[in-house]
């Protein structure tokens, strides 16, 4: 049966914060560098403008998208660490995965997809289980939400779409990110009682007495 690791507090400014600025600024980095890139080569190529001084902002261009990518990779950072932490936090033997799974079978290439709704979407449901197994006075995730989390980033392969897929998929995710925080700080130090189960159904009880 898998055990609870210790769950502890987290800082929701902190990992609210570094999700949600990483998020933006890498969008807005990103912006930057396509541009820098893709005119500073076409000014250098069109004979019109100096070519050392539009090859000079291609490759700030390029300096831009690297620092753009790692603030979006502590964005995804933080993210995993959140995954891993929230599973952990609900480990009575019940849960459908481990905190390990739920994060490492998320980079295998198309399973992720699948996966993707039982680590997140699942979370919601096996969570909300958990409270109502050990009897704990939380506010239930909503489930409809969180498997919205798994849907929109899906339709971002949608031609015309993929924008309007991207601002409401970051949208959904700071509210997400906002809800795990919530959720593992209500279980922080508690140790659950043994689950509430219902009684077992006995046919014999249904079974009229004999006489004798």
């Amino acid at each position: 049966m898998n055990q609870r690791g210790p769950v502890e507090p987290i800082s929701k400014a902190f990992y609210f914060g570094i999700y949600l600025g990483g998020a933006i600024l890498g969008g807005i980095l990103m912006a930057i560098a396509m541009f820098a890139i893709i005119g500073g080569t076409a000014a250098s190529e069109s004979g019109d403008f100096d070519p050392a001084a539009g090859g000079a902002i291609a490759g700030a261009g390029v300096l831009v998208l690297l620092l753009a990518i790692a603030c979006l990779l502590a964005s995804s950072i933080v993210l995993f660490v959140l995954y891993y932490k929230m599973w952990n936090a609900i480990q009575d033997g019940y849960a459908r995965t481990t905190p390990g799974k739920a994060v490492g079978f998320m980079f295998i290439p198309f399973f992720n997809i699948y996966w993707m709704f039982q680590a997140i979407w699942g979370y919601s449901k096996d969570y909300n289980e958990f409270l109502r197994r050990h009897a704990i006075a939380a506010k239930p995730l909503s489930e409809g939400l969180f498997l919205a989390a798994c849907i929109v980033p899906c339709l971002g392969i949608i031609p015309f779409v993929g924008w309007l897929a991207s601002i409401a998929n970051l949208v959904i995710f700071i509210i997400i990110v906002n809800a795990i925080c919530d959720s593992i700080n209500a279980l922080a130090y508690i140790q659950p009682q043994a689950a509430i189960l219902e009684p077992e159904y006995d046919a014999q009880q249904e079974l009229p007495h004999q006489e004798m």
